[in-house]
């Protein structure tokens, strides 16, 4: 069994989220499969366009926050929020 890292415990959502960059002039739509206080996992169709840094939301629950992404997997991105 593997060991755990995180922080805080991720809570499964499957909602809409929007990452924001280049100043929010480029706005990527994607889904939170899980997220927690300090981080989510990102369901991206083009994970490869998620820079390193960004902002993101998910609306209706989660103002704008700066994030960084932390790893990519196929369509998924983990991301830990920077003012977490």
């Amino acid at each position: 069994m593997t060991e755990d890292k995180r922080q805080s415990p991720r809570m499964r959502r499957l909602k809409e989220a929007r990452v924001f960059f280049l100043d929010g002039r480029t706005v990527i739509t994607c889904k939170v499969r899980d997220v927690s206080a300090t981080g989510a996992r990102l369901r991206v169709g083009e994970s490869f366009l998620i820079p390193q840094n960004f902002r993101v939301t998910i609306p209706g629950e989660m103002d704008q926050r700066p994030a960084e992404r932390v790893w990519v997997k196929g369509e998924e991105v983990g991301i830990r929020f920077k003012d977490a």
